[in-house]
């Protein structure tokens, strides 16, 4: 069970990195968040 908890944790950890690698080099996530009409560009 403890196998499957961390098999979990590191797959959110792998997600979790390209997810926000994606948002840093498209901008797309800050700028939505802070200005939903896309102004923060």
């Amino acid at each position: 069970m403890k196998k499957f908890i961390g098999a979990i944790l590191v797959l959110g950890l792998l997600i979790g990195g390209v997810y926000t690698i994606n948002n840093n080099n498209n901008e797309v996530h800050t700028a939505s968040v802070k200005d939903p009409g896309g102004g923060g560009h």
